[in-house]
């Protein structure tokens, strides 16, 4: 009887060690989880107050886009000649926008460059194009860049409103019974 006692309590001092690491084991998982929850819900706000953030600048850019020309009243005069900057500083508002932004400039589906000009050869209303594109930088766990694009169509007239000149021709005076000689 005296074996089986002592076989008991053997066996129970092994179960109440097991029992103190279990509870060991489970105090420190609970205090990682807990850790790690924290940690992941700080990084979870983060990256959503961030994500906030750059979605407001984007707004905001796109928004700057799609204000950024002007509209054009007066007429144009057949035959007056606009380079590319006449056409930046007739349409489109430069002082909202920034530095490197992307400003296209189409006349009837035809580019104008920065160094060409384009002279209004048909009166009517002439179709103006103006596309504006500008990207946003931000980081979120990694670089990304947004491209935001904005078109607008804006119509000029233009008006033939001067008279002809004819040069080269001088007056001639006739006589009745003369004969007329146009050439000269």
């Amino acid at each position: 009887m005296k074996k089986e006692k002592t076989a008991k309590k053997e066996k129970e001092i092994p179960k109440k060690k097991t029992r103190k690491v279990l509870k060991v084991v489970g105090l420190i998982l609970g205090i990682l989880l807990l850790v790690g929850g924290a940690i992941l819900g700080t990084g979870y706000f983060m990256y959503n107050k961030k994500k906030e953030q750059s979605d407001a600048e984007i707004a905001k850019l796109t928004k700057v886009l799609e204000t950024a020309t002007k509209e054009y009243k007066e007429e144009i005069e057949y035959g007056t000649s606009w380079e590319y900057n006449d056409f930046l500083t007739n349409l489109v508002k430069q002082d909202k926008l920034e530095k490197d932004t992307k400003i296209v400039i189409m006349v009837d589906k035809e580019e104008i460059k920065k160094d060409e000009s384009y002279k209004f050869l048909k009166a009517g209303d002439i179709k103006i194009e103006i596309k504006v594109e500008d990207t946003y930088n931000y980081k979120i766990l990694k670089e990304h860049t947004e491209v935001i694009k904005k078109d607008k169509t804006l119509t000029l007239k233009v008006m033939d409103t001067k008279m002809p000149v004819i040069e080269g021709v001088s007056d001639k005076t006739i006589t009745v019974g003369d004969t007329i000689d146009l050439k000269n």
